[in-house]
């Protein structure tokens, strides 16, 4: 029961070690997906600001080009945190983390810089990201936002955090009980080995029970004696429980902030959405009051092209009848 229970506890670490692994590749191969689809935007709102500026020239009506450009914008905004720039000539620029990224028809690539390889994997740095524009490539040293911020923020801090805190409570709880153990004799009345062994570069997920049934050092007397003195100290986990604890709860407190965080930022967004609209949609009452007004006009035309033709047709065809 002792050997399953520990199996069981190191299976379990190990899982969670392996979940934040899974977590984390997920996480590169999602970021190598959004920043090709930011090049794709990018390239597709320099093709539509040529487009607007070849219009103007021709005096051609652009209203349907400038929503897809406002479309596109917004989606950059989305996927990066870009700030767009409408410009004189109905263009936008859009700048990601102080770069331009769009400019006229321009479009630069986003590059993922260090921290991921082109198969997805890990190459041992942070993320970081680059604009490549015409051969040169500019270095992003501001934050970048949006949805490839997100990314890079659970691929440099929190996962690794997190795995980091893992492997320390699984190093915590293999010396904790490796040193009771030790400090035993198993049933042949050998001293004790380690009752658990790890990697020190993956703790949590290395981590597995090292010793057989009759290796298990519960006695504190040599030669052995049936004596079960230290197998309590061995069952303590000691601050390694409490150690684990803070590391959930203080997952757990990160999670609720990022849900009230972006609870708060989607009644910004509703806000900032609304105002825009009222700006440049159509508002509902005033078109009504519009239409309104339009059709009390024709009604009052109707009725005054009523009155002169019944004012013709009796000077016509009525006057001077005696």
């Amino acid at each position: 029961q002792v050997l399953a229970r520990a199996d069981s506890l190191a299976g379990a670490l190990s899982a969670q070690a392996a979940n934040v692994s899974a977590e984390t590749a997920t996480q590169r191969l999602t970021l190598q997906g959004t920043v090709a689809e930011v090049d794709t935007v990018a390239a597709e709102l320099a093709a539509t600001n040529k487009a607007i500026s070849s219009a103007s020239l021709d005096g051609v009506d652009t209203s349907d080009l400038a929503d897809q450009r406002d479309h596109l914008a917004l989606r950059l905004a989305d996927l990066t945190g870009g700030l767009g720039v409408l410009q004189a000539d109905g263009t936008m620029t859009v700048s990601v983390a102080g770069v331009d990224l769009v400019s006229g028809s321009t479009a630069g690539r986003l590059r993922i810089a260090s921290g991921v390889t082109a198969t997805g994997g890990p190459d041992g740095q942070p993320v970081t990201f680059a604009v490549e524009t015409g051969g040169t490539t500019t270095a992003l040293t501001a934050d970048v936002r949006g949805r490839v911020g997100a990314s890079a923020d659970l691929l440099n801090t929190t996962l690794p955090a997190y795995a980091a805190g893992l492997g320390a409570v699984a190093k915590e709880l293999a010396d904790t009980v490796n040193a009771a153990h030790t400090g035993g004799f198993d049933l042949d009345g050998n001293p004790g080995q380690p009752f658990f062994s790890y990697d020190p570069a993956d703790p949590a997920g290395s981590l597995q029970v090292a010793v057989t049934a009759r290796q298990v050092a519960a006695s504190s007397l040599p030669g052995g004696g049936l004596d079960g003195s230290l197998a309590d100290a061995i069952g303590t986990p000691g601050t390694a429980e409490g150690s684990y604890q803070r590391l959930v709860n203080g997952f757990g407190t990160e999670v609720a902030s990022a849900q009230r965080l972006v609870r708060t930022q989607s009644l910004l967004t509703t806000q900032v959405d609304s105002a825009r609209e009222q700006l440049s949609g159509v508002n509902l009452d005033e078109e009504t009051v519009a239409m309104l007004t339009a059709q009390r006009a024709y009604e009052a035309a109707a009725r005054v092209m009523s009155v002169m033709d019944s004012v013709l047709d009796t000077l016509i065809n009525r006057t001077g009848i005696g």
